[in-house]
């Protein structure tokens, strides 16, 4: 193995290890989806390897798509948000506009 392949691969085993593992673990909470995902990318943004944090970070980027208002509510219940961050989160909530308009009859 030549050292720009051991370099290499030791590279992926430490972001493995060092970042993937707990999102890979986590993953099926649901509850958990909203805040993981942002604290997923804070930490590909922040990752010292500019290389992997580029790549890893545009490549997470491209599936945040899904993030919709009734999946952020999820983090309502999720035990690690605080809850002044909730109570703004319920007050935003109560204060949009909703987005189809109710039938009256």
């Amino acid at each position: 193995m030549t050292q720009s392949e051991l370099k290499g691969i030791t590279a992926v085993a430490a972001f493995g290890v060092l970042v993937y593992l707990r999102v890979w673990i986590t993953a099926p909470l649901a509850i958990n989806a909203p805040l993981n995902d942002f604290l997923l990318m804070r930490q590909l943004l922040e990752y010292p390897d500019v290389n992997i944090s580029s790549v890893t970070s545009k490549k997470l980027g491209l599936h945040l798509w899904y993030i919709s208002e009734e999946l952020v509510a999820l983090a309502l219940f999720d035990s690690r948000v605080p809850a002044e961050t909730k109570k703004l989160m319920l007050a935003a909530m109560e204060n949009a506009a909703p987005e189809h308009p109710t039938l009256t009859g």
